[in-house]
């Protein structure tokens, strides 16, 4: 009965991702190396073939009943990305619609009071099941690749040989970041216990937390090996809300062989990188320095690069957060005059992480800013460049290291789990160097944890200088109020960069834009206002 309410309250919010529309970045990622990006959805709630709402209502049906779950993706469909609750909440709203649907014509044609019965009596029988003896604990994950599938499933297998009577379902989500953090938090908000276990980004774990979704964990022992970068990320309020499954850090790459053609060394200032990457750009014919500069969480990193390698700080207070305005209008001048100056092309405003990969790679590029996961692909295609990859850490002002972004994700324990002990359990094995090491040596992740060896591609001087990246990486803002302070950026950064505002009005506007979100009676974290208003998504 506790899943009925769970699922009643998602329907009183509107719970159905299927409605669901997301800004389109299918083709710039989603900021921290991630790059899956997010699509539309803009398929009706019903389609065309009455066969299909037949088919969705038996992929409801194995939600409810253990017994008839596969291994993986049992109650998501692999074609058309649909969940079982949100089947459900399909079926009610468009009862109560009295729209025709592809469910059997009978269902399509009840009243909203009777098709509301009928799915509380289905929902309540398949609740009072017997559920097998043994437990399942459901694990949730965005979809990257293939090979990411096979090593969770290797993972979950190893899990439950030394576990005996526990079983791990896997439940992939479709790719895209933020449809997936929607996801999460209207469903377990509503106290849905679908979920035991899933993967997070870790900006989104404060705002997790904050909504009372996490389950804290006890912090196994090597959790006390995290740098300081790590933990805070991982922290709620000086609490440690999820546990890393790997990290990684934004990094400058480099075309040795232009570098060296024109005699210049390795630029370790943001005065330096400019005018090399304008000079090179001139003689060469090339783009000079490519970062990602289209409207979305990639430029956020970009900025708060730029701004704390400045010397801004990002002050997290009990209210929210704050940033100094000078700073911030340095910062975005900056990044303005690198297009203005043609030290990075116009084109860089619409560029995401996919776009400026394959540039540098064909060898169109002097400079690149991105993650650490790229220099394996760089320097094991068959392009022009493969030989000529380097590698540096971000630059600051003269005299001023610079900062790089911490990112990477977590695993993290549903508040609602029915499961806690094993899922506490599940998340500990997933996280312990055991793991770590497979998805390294399988997926080439950075590990979190300091006893794990890197993939072969960081060793040597290239492993000194992620060192030194490390050492000097920032988490973004663990706070509840991170989203929307992210938006605020990408909208008034991109507005300047595309000319539509001048530096010192966007400038003023994000920090005013700032200061309203932190201190107005009506300021508050994303979440309680995208449950409460649903039409916030659309």
């Amino acid at each position: 009965m506790k899943e009925l309410l769970a699922t009643a309250r998602l329907l009183a919010f509107g719970q159905t991702q299927h409605f669901e529309r997301v800004e389109n970045r299918s083709a710039i990622g989603d900021g921290d190396g991630d790059v899956n990006g997010d699509e539309h959805d803009h398929q009706p709630a019903c389609g065309t073939n009455p066969a299909d709402g037949i088919a969705q209502w038996d992929e409801a049906q194995l939600l409810l009943d253990p017994a008839r779950r596969g291994r993986v993706g049992s109650f998501q469909s692999a074609e058309r990305g649909v969940h079982a609750p949100e089947v459900l909440g399909m079926v009610f709203l468009e009862a109560v619609r009295g729209a025709s649907c592809n469910l059997p014509s009978a269902v399509c044609r009840l009243r909203p009071a009777v098709a509301f019965c009928l799915l509380a009596v289905a929902l309540a029988a398949a609740c009072g099941e017997e559920r097998p003896a043994s437990t399942t604990l459901v694990l949730s994950y965005g979809r990257m690749t293939a090979e990411h599938d096979s090593v969770l499933l290797e993972l979950a297998t190893r899990f439950e040989a030394g576990h005996p009577g526990v079983r791990v379902q896997l439940h992939p989500l479709q790719p895209g970041s933020d449809s997936q953090r929607f996801f999460y938090l209207r469903s377990f908000t509503a106290g849905s216990q679908l979920i035991d276990v899933f993967e997070l980004d870790n900006i989104w774990t404060a705002e997790l937390a904050a909504a009372g979704t996490l389950r804290t964990p006890q912090e196994p022992p090597y959790a006390r090996g995290l740098s300081a970068a790590v933990r805070q990320a991982a922290s709620y309020r000086g609490r440690v809300e999820a546990l890393p499954s790997f990290v990684a850090t934004s990094l400058l790459y480099y075309r040795t062989d232009l570098l060296e053609k024109h005699a210049i060394a390795v630029p370790t200032s943001l005065t330096e990188l400019a005018e090399t990457a304008r000079r090179i750009a001139d003689e060469e014919g090339v783009d000079g320095y490519l970062w990602q500069g289209a409207e979305y969480e990639g430029l956020t990193c970009v900025f708060l690069e730029v701004y704390q390698g400045m010397g801004g700080r990002v002050r997290l207070l009990e209210r929210g957060i704050f940033l100094e305005g000078e700073v911030v209008r340095r910062a975005l001048a900056w990044l303005f005059d690198l297009v203005e100056s043609g030290a990075s092309p116009h084109a860089v405003t619409g560029l995401g992480e996919p776009g400026g990969r394959e540039r540098f790679l064909a060898g169109d590029a002097a400079f690149l800013r991105d993650w650490d996961d790229f220099l394996a692909s760089a320097r094991g295609q068959d392009g022009p460049i493969a030989a000529n990859v380097g590698v540096a850490v971000l630059p600051g002002l003269a005299g001023r290291p610079g900062v790089s972004t911490l990112g990477g994700w977590h695993l993290g324990v549903n508040a609602s789990t029915q499961n806690p002990g094993p899922a506490a359990e599940l998340v500990d094995f997933l996280t312990s160097d055991e793991s770590q090491r497979v998805l390294t040596e399988r997926l080439g992740r950075l590990p979190a944890s300091s006893g794990v060896p890197r993939a072969p591609v960081w060793q040597g001087a290239a492993g000194g200088v992620l060192d030194k990246a490390l050492a000097l990486a920032a988490p973004r803002p663990s706070s509840p109020y991170y989203h929307d302070l992210s938006r605020i950026i990408q909208e008034e950064v991109h507005a300047a960069l595309v000319s539509d505002k001048s530096v010192d009005a966007a400038a003023d506007k994000l920090v005013e834009r700032v200061r309203a979100l932190t201190l107005s009676p009506e300021a508050g974290p994303e979440f309680p206002r995208m449950l409460l208003n649903p039409s916030f998504l659309f």
